[in-house]
């Protein structure tokens, strides 16, 4: 849906390079989404404009990203407002459920961690480098399990 409403955005060719490394991990592309602003509004826009909409939306810029997002989309070329405006609402409704999801996953992980702090397993959590809590308390979860179903045999 992204590309249909800015073509090229994540493309790799000729000298092109994405606007984003991660479309859906990007802060800055999330704002984009949430701006609900087409590629022809964009190209009217200064730096200045271009931020303050980002603002209205909850989501920050920089003055430098402006420039750089103002400056691809001009290099764009897209499809008119009218056919763009339902492809927005779309792409919107996927970030917005994103966004849900990841909150309820956080609360999952969270309520995770408090349990395995009321486990033997809780002197594991931040002992072991490189493995966060949650892949811990995943671990000790799934070892417990695993116990339990032997003892059940």
């Amino acid at each position: 849906m992204l590309n249909k409403i800015y073509p090229g955005l994540m493309s790799k060719y000729n000298e092109n390079e994405p606007l984003f490394s991660d479309l859906w991990k990007s802060q800055l592309a999330r704002g984009l989404i949430k701006s609900r602003l087409t590629p022809a509004q964009i190209k009217t826009m200064n730096t200045e404009e271009l931020i303050r909409e980002f603002k209205k939306r909850g989501c920050s810029l920089i003055p430098r990203w402006a420039e750089k997002i103002g400056a691809y989309i001009k290099r764009m070329l897209y499809p008119q407002d009218e056919i763009l405006a339902i492809e927005l609402d779309l792409v919107n409704r996927d970030l917005n459920l994103l966004e849900a999801l990841e909150k309820e996953m956080s609360m999952v992980e969270e309520r995770m961690i408090q349990e395995v702090k009321k486990t033997d397993s809780s002197f594991l959590l931040g002992r072991i480098k490189g493995l966060s809590d949650i892949m811990i308390a995943s671990f000790a979860g799934g070892i417990s399990r695993g116990l339990l179903s032997l003892k059940a045999r």
